[in-house]
């Protein structure tokens, strides 16, 4: 009885052996599921931290957005129709000092808007979030369009604005193509409206 209850005995061991290995393996796929997820919220959780740093990082650098373009602009109380108006945006936390502004010349020369706007002297403070407009009136126009004539360019040319900092970054806007003599004409006779007569001097 012995000798044949073993057999039996070994067969049922065996049968309930390979009822459980199914369960173990998936116990096993279950623990490298989770693991695989717990990898995979950690990944997730460092990228998300370094994105978060490097926009918090940018906030606080100390940078300015500057555009260039044609719009209107105000002078001695007059509003103009067109004039050239650069802007510059501090898109951060920390204040920005502008010490200079103004436009570069296709060669790289600087033409500086020394004395903007009867309410603006440099050096300028942009606080964080804030922005500010400085406009090339009728006879900053002229003056800048004779500029461009005196150094040999003509027609229509290609200008840079930027604004220098404290530190002596420059920071400059997107290119802007200048019409050299239409601007000279329509600050030439935005001059003539101003003062009631005629402008002498100067380049044609």
């Amino acid at each position: 009885m012995g000798s044949r209850q073993a057999p039996a005995l070994r067969t049922i061991v065996r049968k309930l052996g390979a009822t459980t290995v199914p369960r173990r393996r998936g116990i096993r796929d279950w623990s490298r599921a989770i693991a695989w997820v717990a990898l995979a919220v950690a990944l997730y959780g460092a990228l998300l931290s370094t994105v978060q740093w490097r926009e918090s990082r940018a906030q606080r650098m100390r940078r300015l957005r500057v555009s260039l373009f044609v719009g209107t602009v105000r002078s001695g109380g007059v509003q103009h129709r067109k004039g050239l108006v650069l802007r510059a945006v501090n898109p951060g936390y920390e204040k920005v000092v502008a010490t200079t502004a103004g436009v570069l010349l296709p060669d790289g020369w600087r033409v500086a808007f020394d004395h903007p706007e009867p309410n603006l002297s440099f050096p300028l403070t942009i606080e964080g979030g804030g922005n500010v407009y400085i406009s090339a009136p009728a006879k900053a126009l002229v003056q800048l369009c004779r500029a461009m004539l005196e150094r040999g360019f003509t027609g229509k040319v290609v200008l840079t604005g930027y604004f220098e900092d404290g530190l002596g970054e420059c920071h400059r806007s997107d290119p802007l193509l200048f019409d050299i003599d239409e601007a000279l004409r329509l600050g030439r006779a935005q001059m003539r409206e101003a003062v009631g007569g005629e402008v002498s001097g100067g380049s044609p």
